[in-house]
């Protein structure tokens, strides 16, 4: 987290450089072990131009779907945020704006039970993230999230990033999706099996004895110069 000291050389810097500074105060409420929330909306009468403060009604009150924010800036800026916006989602719907003005007028019971529960998470998370062995985790300062230093596992001794991302399962259904699209294992006859020269396409042993022919290309085809191979992945891909 940024401390007030560290914010306002940050909004200096930017203002002596004619840079814009946007500061998300979406967690503003969840923030943890005493720390207070340093806002650049301090400095926005001194510095106008520079500042802009945007903020959501998705975190604080588990408004995500909602799609509603505002921002504090320069009535210049504000006017061209407009534009580009009312040309991208026209405007935030009437239902969402009632509901966030009862939420601003009286959810503070709401925000206080997630942030307790929040903590609650915290203090069980990082330990038993720290407990696995190669696995390091800080105290988040705020917000909801954590992120694990694993470097432990990597490089020597350790396995590579590849073979890491392999190890970790694939979602549910991920499996019986790439099945979909796999080639089933099926016999035909030789002379169904032919490219436009004549020659058996790739995948594809005979079986002159028994007269058959075996696909044995097991992953989604990518050679489509047989019509009835092709046909075959149209098939079973469904």
């Amino acid at each position: 987290m940024v401390n007030e000291t560290e914010l306002r050389r940050i909004v200096e810097w930017c203002a002596a450089r004619d840079v814009f500074l946007m500061f998300d105060e979406t967690y503003e409420f969840f923030i943890y072990d005493g720390r207070k929330h340093a806002s650049a909306a301090k400095w926005f009468e001194s510095f106008p131009e520079t500042v802009i403060v945007v903020n959501s009604m998705s975190k604080t009150f588990a408004m995500t779907g909602w799609r509603l924010g505002w921002a504090i800036a320069h009535p210049d800026i504000v006017d061209a945020a407009g534009k580009i916006q009312s040309h991208s989602t026209s405007n935030p719907s009437s239902i969402s704006q009632a509901a966030a003005l009862e939420a601003l007028r009286g959810a503070d019971d709401e925000v206080k039970r997630m942030y307790d529960a929040y903590t609650e998470r915290r203090a069980w998370l990082v330990p038993a993230i720290n407990a696995i062995d190669g696995f390091r985790c800080t105290d988040p300062d705020g917000a909801f999230y954590v992120f694990p230093e694993i470097k432990a596992f990597f490089g020597r001794g350790g396995i590579r990033r590849l073979e890491f991302i392999r190890a970790i399962p694939p979602r549910r259904g991920a499996r019986r999706r790439r099945a979909r699209h796999r080639l089933r294992q099926r016999r035909l006859h030789p002379d169904e099996l032919r490219n436009i020269d004549g020659s058996p396409p790739r995948g594809v042993k005979a079986d002159r004895g028994s007269g058959q022919a075996l696909v044995v290309r097991s992953a989604r085809c990518a050679d489509h110069r047989s019509i009835a191979h092709r046909a075959l992945c149209t098939a079973h891909s469904e």
